[in-house]
C-alpha cells in the first residue's frame, strides 16, 4: 500500500484507466454536494491556493496479454468525486468551447497515433449516461442532451450535467489553477491486497455508505460477476427506475430511510426469528439491532450459513422481488381501496409512517395463504387504527412486529387474534384498545395535522363501502386537514358569554370533533372567517360547501347553522360510532350496552 499527495494533473497521467467496478454503488451526490463542490472550484480559481478535495483509494488490477490498457487501476473510493470531477470539466470545456480543457481526462491508446479515449470507464449503472455526456462534442450538442432528458426518468449524472450547465459561470474558472491546485491523496493497493477489508475500514470510519451498498460489495467481486447479474443486477439494479424505487427514503417513526435498507432489516428478521436456524439468544439481540445491520448479515452467514453467500443472494432475490411487485411507498398520490386488503395496510405503513409493521407485512406476504393475507391485513388494519385513534403508547411495537409475531409463527387471523387476545387482560404494550378509550379520546385527546389525516383519511374510505359518495375519493395527498373551528377563532367569531364554555369551545380546538380532511385547501381568508362565511364562501373563494361536497366524515356538519362547542361533541360522538362501525372489535358490544 502506497499513499501520495498529487493534484488532478498528475492523478490523470493519459496512460492510467480507471475502472469502476460493477459492484460498487452509483453516483450518489445530489445538488448540496454539487453547490459545495462549485463553490470550491470558483475559490480555487481565485485564490490559486492548494486544496484538498479528499482520497482516492486504487487497486492495481492484472492486465491481460494484448490488452490495449498498460495501467488499470480499481477504483475503491472515489468514484463520487472522480465522477464530478469529469463532468464539471466535460461542461466547462463545452462553455468555454475549447476542448483543450477536457483532455487531462482522457488516455492515449498508442505513443504513435492520436487515438484517444476517456480515462474513466464506468461500471453499468451509470455507464450509459456517463458516455452520453463525456462524448458531447459541442455547447449545441449539450443543450440538446438537456432537452431530450426533460419530463422522463433520468440518472443522477443527468442532473449533475444539467445543474452544472445552469450554474456554472465560465468567468470565475481557471481550469488550469484548478487542475494544478486540486489535490487528491491516492492510495494504492496492489492486486492481492483485499479491498473488502478496505471497505469495511471505510464504513468503520464513518463514510455513509448504505447497508445496500455495503452487503453488494461483501457478496460480489470481480471474480463472481455471473452471480451479480443473476441475483442483484435484475431485482436492484436493472434500470433507473428500479434504482430509483429502492433509493427512496421512507419514514419509520421519526427517521428516515433508504427503501432497500428497510428490506434487508425486514429479511434478515425473518430470517432469524421466522426460518429455523436455532439462533442464540445473544445472537438475536445483536442481529435486531438496525445501526448492526451489515455487521449482522456478514455474522449470519457464517455461523448460521456456514459461510454459503450465495444461498443469501437466492434467499433476497426471491423476497425482494415479491417485495418490489407489492410494496408502493408512493401510495398517497394514488386513490385507495375501500376494500380491507394489503393496498390499504401499505398505505398505514408509507403514507401514516407504520413502517415499523413492515418485518410482519412481509413475512405474511411471503409465507401466509392468500386467503389468510387478506384477513390478517384487515385485522392489522382494525388493530393499529383503533390504538392510533385511541393514542395509546407505541414503544411495543418492535418488539411485536419484529419479534412476537415473526417468531411465534403468526401465519393465521385467528392466530393472530389469539396472540392479541391473551394481553388484553393485562397493560403491556401492545394489547387491542378498548371501546371506551377511544371515546375519551376522541372527545379529549390532542391530535396533529398529519396523525389526524391520515386516519380521517383512512375513515372515509371505508365508510365509501356502505355509500354512494357524490365525489371520487382522492389519493391521501390530495387532501388537506380543516379546523371547522378556525385557530384563531377568536378574532372573528362570536364569543358565548360564560367564560367556561369559552374555554371548553378552545380546548375542542385540536380534538376530532373539530378536524376534517377536505381536498385542496381553504383560502385562508375562508378558513378563519365566520362559519356562514367559511360554509358559504365570499365572492369567488371557495367554500366548504364546494370544497367539501360528498365526504361522508363531514356531511352532517355542512347543514349546520352555527359551529360550535355543542357541535364539535357532536360530531365527535358520531366520529367514535363511525370508528367502532368501521374497524370492530369482538368486546365493542359490551363497552357500549
Amino acid at each position: 500500500m502506497k499513499a501520495n499527495y498529487l493534484p488532478i494533473q498528475s492523478v490523470f497521467d493519459k496512460h492510467t484507466v480507471f475502472e469502476i467496478p460493477y459492484y460498487q454503488r452509483s453516483y450518489v451526490w445530489d445538488e448540496d454536494n454539487w453547490s459545495r463542490f462549485l463553490e470550491d472550484m470558483e475559490n480555487v480559481s481565485m485564490t490559486d491556493k492548494q486544496y484538498f478535495i479528499g482520497s482516492l483509494i486504487l487497486k492495481q488490477k492484472p492486465t491481460e496479454t494484448g490488452s490495449k490498457y498498460g495501467n488499470v487501476r480499481v477504483v475503491i473510493d472515489g468514484q463520487q468525486r472522480l465522477t464530478t470531477m469529469t463532468i464539471f470539466f466535460k461542461v466547462l470545456s463545452l462553455l468555454k468551447d475549447n476542448d483543450r480543457i477536457f483532455k487531462t481526462f482522457m488516455i492515449d491508446l498508442s505513443d504513435e497515433t492520436d487515438e484517444q479515449e476517456i480515462s474513466i470507464h464506468h461500471n453499468h449503472i451509470d455507464k450509459t449516461s456517463f458516455v452520453q455526456i463525456v462524448n458531447l462534442q459541442s455547447l449545441d450538442e449539450l443543450r440538446a442532451y438537456l432537452e431530450r432528458g426533460k419530463g422522463t426518468t433520468q440518472s443522477r449524472l443527468f442532473s449533475l450535467c444539467q445543474y452544472l450547465y445552469k450554474n456554472i459561470d465560465p468567468d470565475k474558472l481557471s481550469s488550469d489553477k484548478i487542475k494544478k491546485n486540486v489535490h487528491f491523496v491516492t492510495i494504492d493497493l496492489d492486486s492481492e491486497e483485499n479491498e473488502q477489508e478496505i471497505f469495511d475500514t471505510i464504513n468503520s470510519l464513518g463514510v455513509k455508505l448504505t447497508t445496500s451498498e455495503l452487503l453488494k460489495n461483501y457478496l460480489f467481486d470481480q471474480y463472481n460477476e455471473e452471480k451479480y447479474n443473476k441475483y442483484w443486477k435484475p431485482v436492484f439494479e436493472a434500470d433507473e427506475e428500479t434504482k430509483n424505487y429502492w433509493d427512496q427514503k421512507v419514514y419509520s417513526g421519526t427517521k428516515q430511510y433508504h427503501l432497500v435498507d428497510l428490506f434487508l432489516y425486514a429479511y434478515l428478521i425473518i430470517q432469524f426469528r421466522g426460518e429455523d436456524y436455532a439462533v442464540s439468544t445473544e445472537d438475536k439481540l445483536y442481529y435486531e439491532k438496525y445501526s448492526n445491520l451489515f455487521l449482522s448479515y456478514k455474522a449470519f452467514v457464517s455461523k448460521y450459513l456456514n459461510g454459503d453467500k450465495e444461498a443469501l443472494m437466492q434467499g433476497i432475490y426471491k423476497s425482494a422481488t415479491e417485495f418490489q411487485r407489492n410494496f408502493n411507498p408512493h401510495c398517497k398520490e394514488e386513490t385507495i381501496s375501500s376494500e380491507p386488503g394489503f393496498e390499504r395496510v401499505n398505505l398505514m405503513m408509507f403514507g401514516l409512517d407504520f413502517a415499523v409493521m413492515l418485518p410482519y407485512v412481509m413475512f405474511v406476504l411471503l409465507y401466509a395463504d392468500k386467503d389468510e393475507q387478506t384477513k390478517i391485513y384487515e385485522y392489522l388494519e382494525t388493530y393499529m387504527m383503533r390504538r392510533t385513534i385511541a393514542r395509546l403508547e407505541t414503544r411495543g411495537y418492535n418488539a411485536l412486529f419484529s419479534d412476537g409475531l415473526i417468531t411465534n409463527k403468526v401465519l393465521t387471523v385467528d392466530a393472530l387474534k389469539e396472540y392479541v387476545d391473551r394481553r388484553n387482560d393485562k397493560e403491556v404494550a401492545y394489547r387491542a384498545a378498548r371501546p371506551d378509550e377511544i371515546e375519551y379520546a376522541v372527545n379529549n385527546k390532542v391530535y396533529v395535522n398529519r396523525q389526524a389525516l391520515g386516519f380521517l383519511y383512512m375513515l372515509e374510505s371505508r365508510l365509501r363501502q356502505d355509500t354512494l359518495a357524490a365525489t371520487k375519493l382522492r389519493g391521501l395527498k390530495g387532501y388537506s386537514l380543516e379546523h371547522l373551528l378556525p385557530k384563531k377563532w377568536r378574532e372573528t367569531w362570536v364569543r358565548p358569554g360564560d367564560p367556561e364554555v369559552e374555554k371548553a369551545t378552545n380546548d375542542a380546538l385540536y380534538t376530532l370533533g373539530n378536524l376534517a380532511i377536505i381536498p385542496g385547501a381553504l383560502n385562508s381568508s375562508i378558513s378563519n372567517a365566520p362559519w356562514q362565511t367559511k360554509l358559504n364562501g365570499k365572492g369567488n373563494k371557495e367554500s366548504l360547501l364546494k370544497n367539501a361536497k360528498g365526504l361522508v366524515t363531514l356531511d352532517d356538519c355542512l347543514t349546520k347553522e352555527d359551529w360550535n362547542l355543542a357541535c364539535i361533541q357532536e360530531r365527535a360522538n358520531k366520529l367514535y360510532q363511525q370508528i367502532l362501525q368501521v374497524w370492530p372489535e369482538s368486546w365493542d358490544k359490551d363497552y357500549i350496552e
